[in-house]
């Protein structure tokens, strides 16, 4: 399903007050790209949820500048910084099979981002040991338990998901990152499948830069209420000082239009 442009340029004025599209340099590679506009929305707000598919389930817009929570200022600065047009790359993103229907949604990235080859996962190639943690993400349970009720017909995964432990990130070579790359907080809450009707490791995510020799997190954040950039050290003893937390994961971007 293709979304007519105008349609989508009407829903971002009807939604947004301040709409401001990133300048996006041209003749740089695609991590540079990224580095700038992940950089131009530093003090965006933060909102839950901000984004949709214009109707249906979520009638949010597909795009917004003016907000943003974690999942959706990673995948709006991924797909402005890539070549091409950015709501189709914002499609192909945020959506399996880049069908942009809610129940296609990425909505669980240690799964949905995996399988669909956006992301490379480069924990175990950064110089710490890797944890290893199993279980089921049953989709099917988690649409169930909406407000209202979405009837799908997915069958539960039993996936296993590589990590850093806590004690270990110090371990971490920084200097094997690359120029941006993703990091996801996880978070081994057990009582999950009984709140949201599935388990949910991948809490929070953001931006790992190395700027000028030192590296930076840059992040829709709930506590701080917008889009920080924060030192490593900083963001790190933030998130690992939460309840649950247990550790990191990195993912290596890839351009969304080598994905076909």
């Amino acid at each position: 399903m293709r979304y007519n442009k105008l349609f989508i340029f009407a829903l971002l004025v009807a939604a947004c007050s301040h709409v401001k599209q990133p300048s996006v340099p041209s003749n740089f590679d695609y991590f540079t790209r990224l580095d700038s506009v992940s950089k131009q929305y530093i003090g965006a707000k933060y909102a839950i949820d901000p984004l949709g598919e214009g109707k249906g389930v979520d009638q949010d817009p597909l795009v917004r500048f003016d907000s943003f929570d974690c999942v959706t200022y990673v995948e709006t600065v991924m797909a402005y910084a890539a070549p091409g047009d950015p709501i189709e790359n914002k499609i192909k993103i945020s959506y399996l099979d880049a069908k942009p229907n809610y129940i296609y949604r990425k909505h669980f990235w240690e799964m949905d981002q995996a399988q669909s080859g956006t992301l490379m996962d480069i924990t175990a190639n950064i110089g710490a040991p890797v944890k290893y943690i199993s279980g089921t993400i049953d989709k099917k349970a988690w649409f169930a338990k909406k407000a209202p009720p979405v009837k799908t017909d997915f069958v539960p995964r039993k996936i296993t998901l590589s990590y850093i432990a806590a004690a270990d990130i110090p371990k971490i070579n920084l200097k094997k990152l690359p120029h941006v790359s993703i990091i996801g907080i996880i978070d081994d809450s057990k009582n999950m499948p009984e709140l949201i009707g599935t388990n949910n490791w991948n809490r929070h995510v953001g931006f790992v830069v190395s700027d000028g020799g030192k590296i930076v997190v840059r992040h829709a954040s709930s506590s701080a209420g917008e889009v920080i950039e924060q030192s490593w050290d900083e963001f790190i003893n933030h998130q690992m000082g939460l309840k649950n937390r247990i550790g990191i994961k990195i993912w290596e971007i890839k351009n969304v239009q080598d994905k076909k």
